[in-house]
């Protein structure tokens, strides 16, 4: 058999993934290096990355490994309850599917990709550099990052085989398109002002999570508003609404508002928005939220400053938190009957207050 026809044999046990062991793969890899009339170094990545996914797809018809082809990364993210967004890491646009995958605006780079042989989540890293006017809905994507917009967006990641085409501008031809990665965005890392790292983990994720999902614990387990928690944040309690818009007001006492002091005039009672949301409905924070770490009946701070100093006369709403405890679940929220009225207890508070501490003796 001459060293083209063994190669091409190769290349076809690689594609249908017929054997994964790390034997098999050094011995087609260095098989493959033997070759003379071949991408020697490019071959030997292919076949090294399709064995490691072999699990994922396996596909109907191999690449004619007798040619050349230009490379490219295809990204469709679709963050949860939005629309997705189609990017690509190659130079020009690139036509799949009947869907545009976008080079300019947010560049792509693909980083480290880690799989495993077990149930260990496997990661793809991606590096994003956006230019100043690209923006996820009405939000600079920089922002809109920090901010959760992409938390737990779906990503699925393809690499596409393309016909090369040395025309300017023109979109090369698309040959082959073979699945690479299924996740969902983690943690964003290194995030500079410029660009941002992110780990996108496999689905594998989703079974680490505890079972049961609810433990015996005095504080609440519920989420403010969740359907466990069950209150409408459109709703009120004595008169008091749990959401309300207002506007950032002249001085708090230090020259103004700053980017985590924020004047606001309201005037519900201390601590009633503490560990609740504010979010900006206009001007340069417009859309950003953030955690409120505290409220003293008139000014607010939070956790993680805003990126802009608020303007005064900016429009903002406010959105009640909860501590977490059965004093704000009855008091504040009006989510528990306590004791002396009517049927004492009930509601749905989803902590176990009354529970011994470990200490207590009998």
């Amino acid at each position: 058999m001459t060293t083209n026809a063994r190669i091409t044999q190769i290349a076809g046990e690689v594609l249908r993934g017929d054997d994964a062991s790390k034997g098999r793969v050094t011995q087609i890899a260095a098989e493959i290096l033997r070759g003379d009339d071949l991408s020697k170094g490019r071959i030997t990545q292919i076949a090294i990355e399709v064995l490691r996914s072999h699990y994922l797809f396996v596909p109907p018809v191999p690449l004619d490994y007798t040619r050349f082809f230009w490379i490219a990364n295809l990204l469709k993210i679709t963050p949860v309850g939005g629309s997705p967004v189609f990017r690509t890491d190659f130079d020009v646009d690139i036509s799949y599917n009947g869907d545009t995958y976008l080079h300019l605006g947010l560049v792509c780079r693909k980083g480290q990709l880690s799989w495993k042989n077990d149930l260990s989540v496997d990661q793809l890293d991606f590096t994003f550099a956006p230019s100043d006017d690209f923006v996820l809905g009405t939000i600079p994507f920089m922002d809109a990052l920090k901010n959760g917009e992409w938390d737990a967006a779906d990503v699925e990641v393809h690499r596409a085989f393309l016909i090369p085409d040395t025309t300017i501008f023109k979109r090369p031809a698309v040959s082959d398109v073979y699945p690479l990665f299924f996740g969902r965005i983690g943690d964003v890392q290194d995030m500079d002002g410029m660009q941002a790292k992110v780990t996108i983990n496999s689905h594998l994720e989703l079974l680490n999570m505890e079972v049961p999902r609810r433990v015996y614990e005095p504080s609440c387990s519920y989420i403010l508003f969740d359907g466990g928690c069950g209150v409408d944040p459109a709703s009120s309690y004595n008169g008091i609404l749990f959401t309300n818009d207002g506007v950032v007001t002249a001085d708090h006492g230090a020259g103004g508002p700053t980017v985590n002091i924020i004047p606001v005039d309201l005037t519900e009672p201390a601590d009633f928005y503490t560990l609740g949301k504010i979010t900006f409905l206009n001007g340069e924070n417009a859309g950003l939220t953030r955690t409120i770490g505290s409220w003293d009946g008139s000014t607010l701070t939070v956790y993680e400053p805003f990126p802009k100093v608020p303007e005064i006369g900016d429009q903002v709403r406010l959105v009640a938190g909860c501590n977490k405890t059965m004093d704000d679940c009855i008091n504040k929220f009006g989510n528990l009957i306590g004791p002396g009225e009517e049927n004492p207890g009930s509601g749905n508070y989803g902590g176990e207050p009354f529970i011994p501490v470990v200490e207590t003796a009998y």
